[in-house]
């Protein structure tokens, strides 16, 4: 059936769960994306749940982009949806998809601005995520030192807490925290890559919740730093890297 459909790409993610104890409960989760002839973008993904036997435990065709595919339990696939690349879906509607292999049954999130990482707590049933927007820019009132011919907007990230149903439940407004935390590095907006023709000033590209604290692990490509936040405060209580506030190692 692969052939059939002219499989280019085989993306194996070795997610195992739970841990082992004889071997019976191992699931191995294995996507691969298929690219039509003379099309940009990858039109469908396979999603196959391996047993610790090599037999396949569940698999399912999914007429779309899928990324980011991840265990979460015995019975349970998170995954992004979106019709192209993340970075041009920014402007539409993308999904976020919860997919119960045992019994074939999606339930679907609906979700606007989804880029590069999310990820699932099971326990509170809410999505986490990285949204990318367009702002515009008031150099007046930015920390950021703007050309003599300023763009008239710039793309940044903000993370987005949401329930099963897409209610926004937290969010983490980077703009604010960000501008506040580089400040005091007299940054200028030429200084940073460009997303579609404009500044990009966080590119974060990967998320990470951590129940035992309730704090987040978030990567910025653009500033070469990672940040840990606090959810109850929202402050950035340390980070490492290019602008990181811990000492590195020399």
């Amino acid at each position: 059936e692969a052939q059939t459909h002219q499989l280019s790409k085989l993306i194996t993610l070795h997610e195992i769960f739970p841990p082992p104890l004889n071997g019976a409960d191992e699931f191995l989760l294995v996507t691969a994306q298929v690219w039509r002839p003379r099309k940009a973008y990858p039109s469908m993904t396979y999603l196959l749940v391996l047993n610790a036997t090599g037999s396949i435990a569940a698999g399912r065709l999914f007429n779309s982009r899928l990324w980011n595919a991840k265990l979460l339990n015995a019975t349970h696939i998170c995954f992004l949806q979106t019709k192209v690349d993340t970075q041009w879906d920014w402007q539409e509607t993308s999904q976020l998809g919860l997919w119960d292999f045992r019994r074939d049954s999606t339930h679907w999130t609906n979700v606007k601005g989804l880029t590069h990482s999310f990820t699932f707590d099971p326990i509170a049933q809410h999505y986490t995520w990285l949204q990318s927007v367009r702002q515009p820019l008031h150099c007046h009132l930015s920390t950021l030192r703007c050309p003599p011919k300023p763009p008239t907007h710039y793309t940044i990230d903000h993370i987005v807490e949401t329930d099963l149903s897409g209610k926004e439940v937290w969010r983490w407004n980077s703009t604010r925290h960000l501008h506040r935390f580089l400040a005091p590095h007299n940054l200028s907006l030429t200084s940073f890559p460009t997303a579609n023709g404009l500044p990009d000033i966080t590119h974060m590209n990967t998320i990470h919740f951590d129940p035992s604290d309730s704090s987040l692990l978030a990567t910025s490509r653009s500033l070469s730093t990672v940040f840990h936040i606090s959810k109850r405060s929202q402050s950035i209580t340390w980070a490492v890297g290019r602008y990181g506030t811990l000492p590195l190692p020399a």
